[in-house]
């Protein structure tokens, strides 16, 4: 391989909404970067916003170029949907184009990060990484306390006893529970098959469930080498190693593959350039409210209390 490149943006002429950085310049077979890098969701200013993931997913279905993908990872994970869409867009990625595609963890790759990881050919982590945390959650409040408190009452006028499921103005009910539970237990199922189906240590979804770490765990990526939930504990030179093996080639060039900033995007970015010293930048995980009523896949310690 030659030297490292220039490292300035150039743009990509087939598609002006994406712009490619090179980070190692070598032969005319080329290693795509995708980064997967904050909390999962559809909205635009999301850190991993799904459909510019799944543009770039496209655009490197036509390009035939590229003959390996790297997922470079650092997530928590985040809504059950925006993974799921993500991971099923990688699966045909592969199958219409039968190029390897190889994940590297960062700090995090758990929950929908790893949900996500499942549908790639190679899971490389630093041993260190917090990654797994197989298991799916929905979170509401109830302030029937603190009405009684102040003397508020609520009245909703529903056309079924379904319909105000989670209401914070009052406690649930037993059916209200049981169905909440049937609805948890479903997507979690969904999870083991999505590993199940990637992860050769597990032939069954129900293998998946019953393991040790199905009940949410966040495991080091030791811990998940030992499980199968990984094949190799490395870093960033290692999942090119690998990707350039699998992919049979010898000089490539690496290139990062990124979506254009949108105007929502600079608006926030401008929002965040100056802000006053503060914890977030020295702990690992931002925590994040979740939205009552929607379905996470989510590590636990990225939830704000």
């Amino acid at each position: 391989m030659t030297e490292l490149a220039d490292k300035a943006d150039s743009p990509i002429p087939r598609n002006t909404n994406h712009k490619e950085k090179i980070l190692l310049q070598g032969g005319s077979d080329r290693v795509c970067v995708i980064d997967i890098k904050g909390l999962i969701a559809r909205q635009e200013n999301a850190g991993v916003c799904t459909p510019k993931i799944i543009a770039l997913l496209k655009q490197i279905e036509k390009d035939n170029s590229i003959k390996a993908l790297i997922l470079d990872m650092d997530t928590p994970g985040g809504e059950v949907i925006a993974s799921d869409e993500i991971n099923s867009a990688i699966w045909k990625l592969r199958k219409a184009r039968n190029i390897p595609v190889i994940t590297c963890m960062h700090s995090m790759g758990a929950s929908g990060g790893y949900y996500i990881a499942s549908a790639t050919d190679y899971i490389i982590a630093n041993r260190m990484t917090f990654t797994g945390s197989i298991g799916v959650i929905m979170s509401s409040v109830n302030a029937t306390e603190l009405m009684d408190k102040i003397g508020l009452k609520s009245t909703a006028f529903t056309s079924g006893d379904m319909k105000d499921m989670l209401s914070p103005t009052r406690p649930m009910t037993e059916k209200e529970l049981a169905y909440t539970k049937a609805m948890i237990h479903e997507t979690f199922t969904e999870f083991a098959k999505v590993v199940a189906k990637g992860r050769e240590a597990f032939k069954t979804h129900e293998e998946v469930m019953a393991a040790e770490f199905a009940d949410g765990r966040v495991l080091s990526g030791a811990a998940a080498l030992d499980y199968g939930l990984v094949d190799e504990l490395g870093g960033f030179d290692e999942a090119v190693a690998k990707a350039c093996e699998l992919a049979k080639i010898e000089n490539p060039t690496i290139m990062q593959l990124q979506p254009k900033q949108s105007l929502m995007d600079i608006l926030m970015s401008a929002n965040t350039q100056v802000k006053p010293l503060s914890l977030d930048g020295l702990l690992p995980i931002k925590a994040t409210s979740l939205e009552a009523g929607k379905l996470y896949y989510i590590a636990p310690q990225a939830i704000a209390q």
